[in-house]
């Protein structure tokens, strides 16, 4: 990644900027659920794009995105969009369902 990457994690108003802010925002998700697997379902890749599709499973047994842990299991697809420049990721978009995400929680109704 660049040192000024931009990340843009589903659809929020301020993107994530910078490789310590991604590097902080990417340790949280790993303490909230430290037993995730990342399986890569589908990869496009066309000039400096790589578009990939990826399944997301772990366990929610610590705090992320200021939610105590539940200690349910999560499971989603999501798509993530690269934009690649001098070998290096100089932008980001990440697009998944965290509606989805609370309901397997149990945080919101069926």
């Amino acid at each position: 990644m660049s040192a000024d990457v931009i990340h843009h994690f589903n659809s929020q108003a301020e993107p994530i900027v910078g490789l310590e802010a991604n590097r902080a925002f990417n340790a949280g998700l790993f303490r909230g659920f430290p037993d995730i697997t990342h399986r890569i379902e589908d990869v496009i890749a066309e000039g400096e794009k790589v578009v990939y599709r990826t399944t997301l499973e772990g366990t929610h047994t610590g705090e992320f995105l200021g939610i105590p842990p539940t200690g349910k299991l999560a499971r989603i697809n999501d798509f993530t969009l690269l934009w690649i420049a001098n070998s290096k990721i100089v932008e980001w978009w990440y697009e998944c369902n965290l509606l989805e995400v609370m309901k397997q929680l149990g945080l919101m109704p069926e």
